[in-house]
């Protein structure tokens, strides 16, 4: 019987089964199990026994450091990139974590995650953060549709700025 296989009322079942009124079914007392709880039990067995259907794709991981002065968006350090083979999956999710600052002076900087190939057709949309001279943080994550692509794709952290000179430091996995 499928109560006497889960119930056990040493290892605490019998409080945690109790609060969703499933245990007078575990106890084999069945007449006052609702639909309801019936549907919860369900639940609860098949949140233990099913199985996730995630597809598994190497990753891949940079390190970079560069400065601009340009008005259009850059790749930092021109290798801020990770490239990736997309062909048997549809779906990949790129991840920047990244710090700025200006040399001196406000500025602002903005930044994107974008697809190398077309940069401008395919990216994640940009940032923009207030630069004052100090460092400041970020993070990034966008998750790219290559249901249409094969091959290797690859990824690049960009960025620009209004004025001045943008010092920026960042990790894209």
């Amino acid at each position: 019987m499928l109560g006497s296989l889960v119930y056990r009322e040493a290892f605490g079942y019998k409080k945690a089964f109790n609060c969703l009124n499933l245990y007078p079914f575990l106890k084999g007392k069945a007449r006052n199990v609702t639909m309801k709880n019936s549907v919860l039990l369900l639940i609860l067995f098949s949140a233990f026994f099913s199985r996730t259907h995630a597809q598994s794709l190497s990753g891949s991981s940079i390190e970079k450091s560069g400065t601009t002065t340009s008005s259009s968006f850059v790749t930092v350090n021109n290798d801020a990139l990770v490239s990736l083979d997309v062909s048997n999956v549809s779906r990949v999710m790129v991840i920047a974590t990244f710090s700025s600052r200006t040399a001196s002076g406000a500025a602002e900087g903005y930044f994107r995650i974008a697809d190398n190939t077309s940069p401008d057709a395919i990216n994640s949309g940009a940032i923009q953060k207030t630069q004052n001279g100090y460092w400041g943080i970020g993070s990034m994550v966008h998750i790219f549709d290559v249901s249409s692509f094969s091959g290797t794709r690859t990824y690049a952290f960009q960025h620009r700025t209004s004025t001045g000179q943008l010092e920026t430091s960042v990790q894209l996995t």
